[in-house]
């Protein structure tokens, strides 16, 4: 079940990522990690606003990230990625708080795809 869990997450063509109550990226699915072009060893324990979320962008990403806590449904928002080599991704996320036994915050999943190219378009 762990092996088909996981195996889903790195074929899926969206991106997937975890980010624990501090912050702190728990997760990144392979498609993620690629556009990104970062390794696994890489993403796990880095501060997702600062490492993956251009500076001009925090303010407004932090925003979401407080109003995903304070309610249990999904949300939606598009925000911006950076790359490690700076390349600029625009993505539109579908965000949900997991919270632990006790009601408390345990992390955030997020669900996005690229709409880079959509946006450009226009």
């Amino acid at each position: 079940e762990r092996l088909f869990s996981r195996l889903l997450l790195d074929i899926s063509p969206v991106f997937i990522v975890a980010i624990g109550a501090d912050g702190k990226t728990i997760m990144m699915n392979r498609m993620l990690l690629d556009i990104l072009e970062y390794s696994e060893e890489e993403v796990i324990g880095k501060d997702y606003l600062t490492a993956f979320v251009p500076a001009e962008d925090h303010e407004m990403v932090s925003d979401v990230f407080r109003k995903i806590v304070g309610d249990t449904s999904t949300t939606l928002n598009e925000n911006r990625i950076v790359s490690k080599s700076g390349k600029i991704y625009l993505v539109e996320w579908r965000g949900r708080p997991v919270l632990n036994p006790s009601g408390e915050l345990d992390f955030f999943v997020g669900i996005g795809i690229d709409i880079t190219r959509g946006k450009n378009r226009l």
